[in-house]
């Protein structure tokens, strides 16, 4: 629980300078970590959004996430900012 206390926090911190540079198939680097971001359609780059963490299994990666056609494009048009981290060693 903590882990994802700090992840969201750094995230937020990150967001106006990294995360248009890092969307899509480029994942974010925080310190030893990344994650990859899907913005939604309309988002003007100022308004608050709710941001959804999606945490998946089977060795997979964020970038498969934000490219899924149903998660992301549910997110997208919902006005909902994608996060999706990577797993260490694709755990």
């Amino acid at each position: 629980m903590r882990y994802l206390i700090w992840l969201g926090a750094m995230f937020l911190w990150a967001l106006p300078g990294s995360a248009a540079a890092c969307t899509g198939q480029e994942p974010c680097q925080l310190g030893d970590r990344s994650y990859h971001v899907k913005l939604p359609d309309d988002w003007d780059g100022v308004t608050p959004m709710p941001v959804m963490l999606h945490f998946h299994g089977w060795a997979r990666q964020g970038t498969l996430i934000v490219k899924h056609g149903r998660i992301s494009g549910a997110t997208r048009k919902r006005g909902v900012l994608l996060l999706a981290p990577n797993g260490l060693n694709k755990s």
